[in-house]
């Protein structure tokens, strides 16, 4: 009935929630695998939205947990690509994630990352600024930063800067922003874009 499907799907906001909570306090014990059941419980919600979200953030912790080869078959899982070539956003995300996990594993049979965060630069272009811009232009700065190609990497550490301020200028209150640019990814590459 439609009143266990809302309760059902109340239980799944909660668990969603519990784990964000989780993982901004550090608890990434079962991370990995919470994500996993949440994802796959998604798809009875046809939400491709959430779907897509949750696998973005699987990829993601493979990626941090250097499980490469794993991510890049997450990466290619069907129901996701087909999602991503229907969405700008998700697309471009799937491209930087592509890139990055090609990038750290220093796959030589991979496509060379580059391709992959210039398709992901090229589509995030094409949107409004999003969290995923600055990781983007971020990234992009630490290539050219280490081939040593002065004018992209002066290039994209003053876009990547301007990103990461415009968007916490959104920010109406002073808290808000400040805890927004104290997050830790943030504030690595703030540290390094001040430094170099």
């Amino acid at each position: 009935s439609g009143f266990s499907l809302n309760l059902e799907k109340s239980d799944f906001n909660f668990s969603y929630l519990k784990l964000l909570y989780d993982q901004l306090n550090g608890n990434n014990s079962d991370i990995e695998e919470r994500l996993f059941v949440l994802r796959d419980k998604s798809q009875a919600y046809s939400d491709s939205f959430l779907y897509c979200e949750l696998q973005v953030k699987i990829i993601e912790q493979l990626i941090d947990s250097k499980q490469f080869e794993k991510a890049n078959k997450e990466l290619a899982v069907e129901n996701f690509v087909q999602i991503c070539e229907g969405h700008t956003y998700y697309n471009a995300y799937k491209y930087y994630l592509s890139g990055k996990a090609a990038l750290l594993s220093k796959d030589e049979n991979e496509i060379p990352f580059m391709d992959y965060y210039i398709k992901a630069f090229d589509l995030i272009n094409e949107i409004s600024i999003t969290e995923l811009t600055w990781k983007i232009l971020f990234d992009l700065y630490m290539v050219y930063s280490e081939r040593g190609i002065v004018s992209r990497t002066n290039e994209f550490k003053n876009y990547t800067k301007q990103t990461i301020y415009y968007i916490a200028d959104k920010f109406k209150s002073d808290e808000l922003k400040n805890i927004f640019l104290r997050k830790p990814e943030r504030q690595y590459a703030l540290n390094i874009l001040e430094r170099n």
